[in-house]
């Protein structure tokens, strides 16, 4: 708006320059006529050269400046003759106050007016100041050019009036400008205020608030049309992020519930395959322990059957025992004898000796019996050392059997016992009938019967066991088959519940 200001000045000042010189050059005619007339009326008479001198009726020009001083003031501008192209008379002076008379025209105006017998107006420049007026030319009365009058104004005289009109012009560009800018500020403020509104809506709408009023549709132009779109837009927008957001609820529940359920169901199925894992390894382990147990068994028979022939050596040992026992108590009867005679023949020699003093006689006869049960005494005591070292030799051989029977049973019992916690009671049988076998070697029948059921037995067990081990193998192969699809859904779930996670941040940027 300011450019269109501007540019309206400048034409507008081209046009007042256009209008200036014009209005110069019309006022130059009219001064021209307003001269003819008043010089008619004063000094009637035609125009004529005589000796090269300008004459008006009976008027001379040159003589005087007053004529020339007259006019100007009339017609408020400069005033020249000419004869022919020399200058006669002017109110134009130069700045050391002459007249400026004798100068000559340009060729160019003194061929168009002089020779051509025309009228010619525009720009001249006299002593160097630009002048606009109007040449005429002076006619005698054959209707030849003989001279010229120039009326003019100095450009200086319109400098002012061009500098006034400037002003005006400039301060009526900026009042106008200001108007305008007030006037348009007002009218586009008034046009805007409905965009501002709906591009505020749209900015929040931009950032995810669907909370915004409706705008005013009421107006019919564009304007009015953009706030039904944009209402439009609003409402079907937050329509589907309305729809959209339950459905990510939805989804998030379901995922919620797919993900808890996925993992109770992964859990009990882990807990399922550790479980049929273990028994599988436990029937293995029993399978393992059973066929250990039959070994053990095999083993612990032999072991049975070699006790009870050391316990049946080592009965005739303790029965031989016996019979030396029985000799040596004999032989110990007799020694007490001899000692119960021992001690009353000492008593008797001890009364003696006490009696004979020196003599000793007694003494004698009792030393001799003491002597006599001595001999007797050493033969028993000779063949009790005999007895003694056979009885020595039987109890060692006795001692070494039945130790090498504790070693038996001993090693049966570590036997049974390593076949575990489950076949406790079957050791602790073996262990009460190893004892029975010490008391009647006649049981050791039963026992190897009662093993051989036991054997049958433990293979039936095997045969199941080693049955179970292979269905538990299925089924725990089954069951990782089983936990490594819920691990599979597992993970699609987690995978389904960050999408979830996802679309609810997206859906909470917008505020319904």
């Amino acid at each position: 708006m300011v450019l269109i200001c501007v540019c309206m000045a400048l034409i507008g000042w081209e046009s007042a320059n256009s209008g200036f010189n014009s209005a110069l050059q019309t006022q130059a005619v009219l001064n021209v006529k307003l001269i003819f007339e008043n010089m008619d009326v004063r000094y009637p008479g035609d125009w004529s050269l005589q000796d090269g001198k300008l004459y008006k009726g009976d008027h001379r020009f040159g003589d005087s400046q007053v004529v020339a001083d007259k006019l100007g003031e009339i017609c408020q501008g400069h005033v020249t003759f000419f004869a022919e192209d020399v200058s006669v008379s002017t109110n134009l002076k130069k700045a050391n106050g002459e007249r400026n008379v004798g100068t000559k025209a340009s060729a160019e105006v003194a061929d168009i007016v002089i020779k051509g017998n025309k009228e010619h107006s525009g720009m001249a420049a006299i002593d160097g100041i630009d002048y606009l007026g109007a040449y005429v030319p002076l006619r005698n009365a054959s209707n030849q050019a003989i001279g010229m009058l120039f009326v003019g104004i100095g450009s200086y005289v319109m400098n002012d009036v061009r500098h006034q009109f400037l002003m005006v012009t400039v301060v009526a560009s900026i009042l106008v400008i200001l108007i305008l800018s007030v006037l348009s500020y007002v009218a586009i403020g008034r046009s805007l205020k409905p965009i501002e509104a709906l591009t505020e809506s749209l900015g929040r709408i931009a950032k995810g608030d669907l909370r915004v009023a409706d705008l005013d549709e009421s107006r019919e132009d564009e304007i009015g049309i953009l706030a039904h779109s944009a209402n439009a837009m609003k409402n079907r927008l937050r329509e589907v992020m309305s729809n959209v957001s339950r459905s990510a609820e939805t989804v998030a529940a379901s995922s919620e519930q797919l993900t808890a359920s996925t993992q109770e169901t992964l859990e009990s199925i882990t807990h399922v395959a550790q479980n049929t894992t273990s028994l599988a390894e436990g029937a293995a382990k029993q399978t393992d322990m059973i066929d250990h147990l039959a070994a053990n068994a095999d083993e612990m028979s032999d072991k049975m059957n070699q006790l009870a022939e050391q316990v049946s050596a080592a009965a005739g040992l303790v029965e031989a025992l016996g019979r030396r026992s029985d000799e040596i108590g004999s032989i110990v009867d007799t020694i007490s004898g001899i000692s119960e005679q021992t001690n009353l023949l000492a008593l008797n020699a001890a009364i003696e000796a006490a009696r004979a003093g020196e003599a000793g006689r007694g003494f004698a006869v009792v030393a001799e019996e003491v002597r006599r049960l001595a001999e007797q005494a050493g033969e028993s005591a000779k063949n009790i050392a005999d007895l003694i070292h056979l009885i020595q030799n039987d109890t060692a051989d006795a001692v070494a059997a039945i130790r090498q029977g504790n070693e038996n049973v001993d090693e049966g019992a570590s036997v049974v016992a390593s076949s575990g916690e489950a076949f406790r009671t079957v050791a602790e049988n073996f262990t009460e009938l190893g004892r029975n076998i010490r008391l009647a070697s006649d049981e050791v029948g039963v026992v190897s019967k009662a093993r051989d059921d036991m054997i049958e037995s433990l293979k039936r067990v095997e045969d199941i066991s080693r049955k179970a081990a292979d269905d538990t193998q299925t089924i725990s192969a089954a069951a990782e088959e089983q936990a490594a699809a819920m691990h599979e859904m597992a993970d699609a779930s987690n995978t389904l519940a960050t999408l979830a996670q996802e679309l609810q941040n997206e859906v909470q940027k917008f505020h319904l």
